[in-house]
């Protein structure tokens, strides 16, 4: 039996029953004893009569007291339990404002983003040419000497959105700091999926054209003021690279469809939290 979840009359109807089963149970076991002789009693009647009800009257006093005591308690974890409580809601309800604030906040500043996250999801990259300094609207550029280099854009996304949202959601509550983590991990996964292979082949690429062209170009690889595009690729490795922008484009336009779902879906979980702080502000 799980005696924590008793309730406090089940303590009462027990200790009731045990007392009158003592009261009733003790002379009761005593006169039989004297009745049919089992054991030798020493004493008559009344002196028996006497103990009896002192030994009762001391029964009843002590569980009169453990009864009162144990009320007592209760009573006293309950009155706790309760300034507890109040003290909790007086506190949530002093906060509620800022929880408001920071939730709106954080609502209007991902709808920002699911704006400029819509223009990407809509440029045609092949339109802009196959030349990273004409891909001014996309994630990565292949820069001269074949590095893959993050846009101002894929900085946004990647650093400092995450910073805005998550100073906010702080300051909201834990729950909302968790819907924050999960929104982070979710788009790492997306990255994972869409972006990380491409983004090794493109380093490999690198590494083949500097082995490469290391004899017939080595003042080249070795200036530091050239750039490895001034080096005239073969026919293979200019298709080659060629294939790779096609696959980088083709991986950002998932990358990006899937980045715009991911900022949605948590912009809808950051508006049923503030509906519902508005709700119990207004309660």
């Amino acid at each position: 039996m799980n005696f924590k979840k008793l309730t406090t009359g089940t303590y009462i109807i027990i200790g009731i029953v045990t007392t009158l089963v003592t009261l009733v149970g003790v002379p009761a076991f005593v006169n039989y004893l004297m009745s049919v002789h089992v054991v030798k009693i020493y004493g008559d009647a009344p002196a028996w009569i006497g103990f009896l009800g002192t030994y009762i009257g001391s029964i009843l006093s002590g569980a009169i007291t453990l009864a009162g005591v144990f009320l007592t308690i209760k009573h006293s974890e309950k009155v706790s339990q309760n300034a507890l409580k109040s003290a909790e809601k007086d506190a949530r309800q002093d906060k509620l404002p800022t929880m408001i604030f920071h939730s709106e906040e954080c609502i209007d500043y991902i709808s920002a983003c699911l704006e400029n996250i819509r223009e990407l999801r809509d440029v045609n990259i092949e339109e802009l040419g196959m030349f990273s300094h004409e891909r001014k609207l996309t994630l990565y550029i292949i820069d001269h000497n074949y590095n893959l280099v993050k846009t101002q854009e894929m900085q946004k996304y990647s650093k400092e959105t995450f910073k805005v949202i998550r100073k906010h959601m702080i300051k909201i509550d834990a729950n909302a700091y968790k819907h924050f983590r999960n929104f982070e991990h979710q788009f790492h996964l997306k990255f994972e999926e869409h972006l990380r292979v491409i983004t090794l082949f493109i380093e490999s690429f690198q590494n083949e054209i500097l082995e490469k062209y290391m004899e017939t170009h080595a003042e080249i690889i070795t200036d530091r003021h050239s750039k490895l595009t001034d080096i005239e690729l073969d026919k293979e490795d200019a298709q080659h690279l060629k294939d790779l922008k096609s696959d980088l484009y083709q991986k950002e336009k998932d990358f990006i469809r899937d980045l715009y779902f991911i900022y949605d879906d948590f912009r809808e979980h950051v508006i049923d939290l503030h509906l519902s702080f508005v709700e119990e502000f207004s309660g």
